[in-house]
This record gives C-alpha cells, structure tokens and sequence, in this order.
C-alpha cells in the first residue's frame, strides 16, 4: 500500500495496533488450534504497527522542512534538515553548554559554609573523585583531533570515540547520584538546594553526552526482508523432549569468587547474547533443528533465571514461537534466581537520572504546647521523592541540626505541601505525619530503595545489552516486547529512562 501522508501512517498504525490488542486479549480464549494462526496476526500487526510509525514520524519531519521552505523560513528549515555534521556540532556545544551550567553549580556548592553534612565523609570523597573523572570530559570535547575525526567518522574510530562519550556520561550520572545521597544528609536547605542544582545539572550534561554518542555513532537503519521465509518443519513429537529436558534442567550457581571467574561469566553471557538475539530473526527458524531451539531454550531459561531482562523477553519469545508452529503449550519456568549474578554482569550500575527538583513547603509545630518549632521552608526533592521521605528528612534535621530534645521529636507533627506552579491550583501532593511514625516510614522507604537499587541493575545490564550492534538489526517485534516488558517494572527512575531510551534511540 503507497502511503503518501504521515496521517493516513498513523491512522493504519493506530488499526494494526489496535488489531495486536485484540489479538492477544483474544489468545486465551480461542481454540488450540487456531492459537497458532491468531498469534501469527498478533505478530504481524504489531510489526506493521512499528513499521507505520516510523514511517509517519519520516515523512512528518519531511513535511516539517517542505512547509518552512514554503513558508520562507529557510533557518527552521535549515535546523530540520541539517547534516550529520550539524548534528554532532550541535549536540557538542549542548554539551559544553550544559557542562558550564554544572561548573557553575559545583563551584556555588563548595563556596558554600556546609559542604559536608553529617554522616557524608564517604559519600563526598566518592563525589570528589567521580569529579575529577568527569572533569577530563571537558578537555575531551574541546580536542581538536576530536574535531577533525568528528567530520569523517568511520568504523572502530566512531565506536570507540562514543564508547568514550558514554564512560562521560555514566560519570555524570554517578556525580548525580552521589549529590543525591548527600542531599538526603542532615543539614541546611541552602546546602541541599546547591546539591540538588549540581544533580540536575549533571544529569543534563549525562543527557547531552548520551545523545552526542549516539550521534556519533549511529546505528545502521534497520531494513526488513520483504520475502517471509518458510517456517521450519518442526512438531510436537520432535521438540516436546528436548524441550522438556531443557526445561527441567537446574540453573547451576556460578563461582564468582575472584575477578578472573566474574570475567569468565561475563564472556558466557556475551557468546550467548549473540544466540539469544539471533532467535527473533526470521531466518534463524528456517535452520533451527530441533537441537538448536532446546539449546536456545536452555541458555534463554538459564538466564532469565539469573535476572536477565533481555532473556526474560527473548524466552517468551521463543515460547510465543513454539506454540505457533507445533502447538505445544510450555509453561513459564518457575525456578527462584538462585544468586544475582546482575552487579557482575553490568559491571557498576547505570544511576538513572531523577529529574528537575521540586520544591516542599513544610513546617513543623508541637501539638501539647502549641509552638512551632519550624517555620514554613522550602525544601529541593527529587520528582520521584516521596512526601513522607521529605517529612522524614524535615524530622533528621530537627534532630541533628536544632538539636531538638528527644521528647519533642516524639511530639511533633510536620507537614509537607508539593509547591504548584498554578497558585490557584490545590495542591495534590501533601503529608502530615507524627514523630512517633518516622522509624516505620524509613523502614519503608529503606524497602522502596532496595527495591529501586534491584531494578536500577537490571535496567543497566538491559542498556548494556541494548548496544549499536543491537539497534542496528532489532526487528520490530523485539522492540516491542522489550517495551512491553520494561513496562512492566515497578514506576521509578530506572523504567522512565529505559522507555525513554527506547522511544529516542530505537
């Protein structure tokens, strides 16, 4: 079908998608053997409803540079369709902007009269040195042989160089995150708003390193072979066995006791990485035998079971393609991790970025005697901050920097109110909270950053997997169930920068 404006794309996406939705609300009621049929419909019109979309945001783009041509706006037009080139130089001077805005604030930080706040001496000698890392970041941009190598990019020299940018990066993502554990110290508002100024201006720099790498070092464009292959002559008589096998053998628990055996795991997981991302591709299932598919469900349980998101995905995957073309119905494996190989495998985690900061009012007031103890302040959060982690911050400092008597601490009700941009607006975001309920809410919010630090991990080892390599020949189907299962975390931090990732670099 020739398709000659974006809308009419979007409209036919908005129908195949729909079609996919119908498809899979409608798997588990149809009959075993049409499951096989319908689901090849599902698959099918989800990637039709990816391959639309890119479609329409081309030739809305297209549109874009042909209206303002018309229009005479060549300068908007001229931004629209401007030159890898262009593109690279202006993702490095967004990259320099961004870096001043964080010298500026590091500097307006440690002039200040509390640098340290109590408890914070490991956490600050840790900022300090990712500081220094970070620092050879602006020498690295402004080299002049990265200036000459970036016009004619080509091969190893592009890897590397985006390599490189991304290590810059992940610095200032830690630099963040270390801003962020001592903003959460005891200690003035003034000191916590000039952390949380350095934080939002690291992760801004990590979003401009992030995209002056993937422009340097772009994927290849993704092209479909137009021809289906024929499907592999397999049947349930053939793979039921080996399948079986596979399915009920025991993950074995890997040694990791030196950097030697952790290096070794790391090499496993990379060899058959190559297999796992082989198995969405249409023409590994013209010569898969039998013994190929049970290896592959072998080493895709093996390390789903480890924590692997991209195994997880690739194993529903393989078990959505049995059934379709024998009609074996598996069931997921049910086996707990039995170590969390993740830290090993990603090699430090990926800190993701927080967002802006978001100002608290709160205030403080003892219920018996009627005084307050605390006037109305503002007090700088993280977007995804809770309200009682901030009433719960408000109570430290009472305690540990006006000193408030123990008995008062008991007493004493605080109140937070999340600041609206609208002052007509009621605010949405409010908590009122007693002394004596502290322990319990650092209790739970001791729970929601051990989990939040689990998913951090997985999301790291997931970008780690997700490379140029990777999104160069993800076929449509794999971006979407890759979508589909980050969207099934927990809502954190860590899921927001992955969808994000994926919607701008896939």
């Amino acid at each position: 079908m020739a398709l000659r404006q974006d809308v009419d794309a979007e409209r036919l996406a908005r129908r195949y998608a729909d079609l996919e939705t119908a498809a899979r609300a409608t798997l588990p009621l149809a009959h075993p053997e049409a499951r096989r049929a319908l689901n090849a419909v599902r698959e099918r019109a989800g990637e039709r409803a990816t391959e639309l979309r890119r479609f329409a945001r081309h030739e809305r783009a297209a549109g874009d540079v042909a209206s303002n041509e018309a229009c005479g706006d060549r300068t908007l037009a001229r931004s629209l369709a401007h030159s890898p080139a262009q593109a690279r130089a202006r993702a490095r001077a967004a990259v320099r902007e961004s870096r001043g805005g964080l010298d500026a604030a590091y500097a307006a930080w440690r002039a200040g009269a509390e640098v340290i706040p109590r408890w914070g001496d490991v956490t600050f000698a840790a900022l300090d040195q990712v500081w220094s890392v970070a620092q050879e970041g602006v020498s690295f941009e402004s080299e002049p042989e990265f200036e000459a190598v970036s016009e004619s990019l080509n091969g190893a020299d592009a890897a590397a160089i985006a390599e490189r940018i991304e290590e810059r990066g992940e610095a200032c993502l830690t630099l963040a995150h270390h801003a962020r554990t001592l903003a959460a110290r005891p200690q003035s508002s003034a000191t916590r708003a000039h952390l949380h100024e350095v934080r939002v201006h690291a992760e801004h720099t990590a979003r401009a390193l992030r995209d002056l790498a993937h422009l340097t070092n772009p994927p290849l464009p993704y092209t479909a072979s137009s021809a289906r292959p024929a499907r592999p002559q397999l049947t349930a008589h053939t793979l039921g066995p080996l399948i079986a096998r596979a399915h009920l053998a025991r993950a074995v628990v890997p040694d990791l006791a030196n950097e030697q055996d952790c290096q070794r795991f790391r090499d496993t997981y990379r060899a058959d990485r190559v297999l796992m991302r082989a198995v969405w591709h249409h023409t590994w299932w013209t010569r898969a035998t039998p013994d190929d598919i049970a290896h592959a469900w072998a080493t895709t349980s093996r390390w789903a079971t480890f924590g692997s998101a991209y195994a997880a995905t690739t194993l529903r995957h393989l078990r959505g393609r049995v059934r379709q073309y024998t009609g074996l119905e598996t069931r997921p494996p049910n086996q707990p991790p039995l170590t969390d190989p993740i830290p090993t495998l990603a090699i430090g985690p990926i800190h993701p970025p927080h967002g802006d900061t978001v100002w608290w009012r709160c205030a403080a007031h003892d219920p018996t005697t009627r005084p307050q103890l605390l006037a109305e302040t503002r007090e700088p959060a993280t977007a995804w901050e809770h309200p009682d982690d901030v009433a719960a911050r408000v109570h430290a400092d009472l305690e540990h920097v006006h000193r408030l008597r123990p008995d008062v601490l008991r007493r004493v009700h605080i109140t937070t109110t999340r600041e609206v941009g609208d002052p007509n607006r009621h605010p949405t975001h409010q908590s009122h909270i007693r002394g004596t309920d502290v322990d319990h809410i650092r209790r739970k919010a001791a729970q929601r950053h051990q989990h939040e630090h689990h998913v951090t991990q997985r999301a790291t080892l997931l970008r780690r997997d997700l490379d140029t390599a990777w999104r160069s020949n993800a076929t449509p189907t794999e971006i979407n169930a890759i979508q589909r299962e980050t969207q099934t975390w927990a809502p954190g931090p860590a899921r927001s920068d992955i969808l994000t990732f994926l919607q701008r670099h896939t």
